[in-house]
């Protein structure tokens, strides 16, 4: 389910028969809708049109995964090298590790750097908002987290890490 046909989201959701349903959007993966998306800006706009103009999908979306990936230069440079390391590998081994090798190039989990998540923030009144990022240790994670706070602005539905 990408979003980006409301009435087959919106049929989709309303097959689920439980009373608290929604959605959990995932800022990357909505991103990789769209392989025009070089920055932010490309990013708001195409969110702005997709999502923001449809108050169906505003309702039902009730959370957030937050972080970012831009992955034009993977594409352009690295996808078809990445692509015959998957289909020339005779091991399972090798073909895993160049699947990893793409999702993770495709999806790179960074930090959301750019002020326009709080209007995203705002229109979707959302009620969760979730730091998604790749981390190695303890001190990385408190460092992406404190410099993805300075992109929040602070409120209720917003303060959950200080």
């Amino acid at each position: 389910m990408n979003l980006l046909d409301e009435k087959k989201t919106v049929n989709f959701l309303e097959k689920i028969k439980y009373k608290n349903k929604g959605i959990m959007l995932d800022i990357s993966h909505f991103i990789l809708t769209n392989s025009n998306i070089k920055d932010y800006k490309d990013f708001y706009r195409y969110f702005q049109k997709k999502i923001l103009t449809s108050p169906v999908l505003i309702n039902y979306i009730r959370g957030i995964h937050l972080n970012s990936t831009f992955p034009s230069k993977y594409i352009k440079n690295g996808l078809e090298k990445n692509k015959n390391k998957f289909f020339q590998a005779n091991e399972r081994k090798k073909k895993y590790e160049a699947a990893i090798s793409h999702i993770t190039n495709l999806d790179t989990h960074n930090i959301y750097e750019d002020f326009s998540i709080n209007k995203i923030i705002k229109k979707l009144n959302i009620e969760f908002l979730v730091y998604e990022f790749k981390w190695t240790n303890q001190s990385e994670l408190v460092d992406k987290i404190k410099k993805q706070n300075l992109f929040i602005h602070h409120n209720k539905k917003t303060d959950y890490i200080k």
